[in-house]
C-alpha cells in the first residue's frame, strides 16, 4: 500500500489527459483550434474522430489523448476544458469530460 505522500506525488506528476464526449462531427483541426493557447505545451496528442449517425443515440463521440510537458499545467488546462460545451451539428449539446 502506498503512503499518502507517494499518492500525492504520483498525482502531481501525471501529464496524460483524455478529453472525452467530443461532438461526433468535430474534426481534429477544430479541436486543435479550441486548444490553440496550449499548443506548445504538448509532447504528443492523438485525436480520434467520432462518427455521426442518423440517430443521435447511435453516434459515436470523439476522444482526444494529450500529454503535457509540465505536470503543473494539467490543472490549468483542465480548469479551462472541464464543462466546455462544443457546438454540435445535432441539437444536443453535451459538456465534455476530462480524465487524468
Amino acid at each position: 500500500m502506498k503512503s499518502t505522500r507517494e499518492l500525492l506525488f504520483l498525482r502531481m506528476t501525471k501529464t496524460k489527459l483524455v478529453v472525452r464526449h467530443l461532438p461526433p462531427d468535430m474534426t481534429e483541426e477544430a479541436f486543435n483550434q479550441s486548444i490553440e493557447e496550449f499548443k506548445d505545451e504538448f509532447t504528443w496528442s492523438y485525436f480520434h474522430q467520432g462518427k455521426a449517425r442518423p440517430r443521435v443515440e447511435w453516434s459515436r463521440l470523439g476522444v482526444a489523448y494529450l500529454n503535457l510537458k509540465d505536470p503543473n499545467r494539467v490543472h490549468v488546462f483542465s480548469s479551462k476544458m472541464v464543462g466546455r460545451v462544443f457546438q454540435v451539428r445535432f441539437l444536443i449539446k453535451r459538456p465534455n469530460r476530462l480524465f487524468y
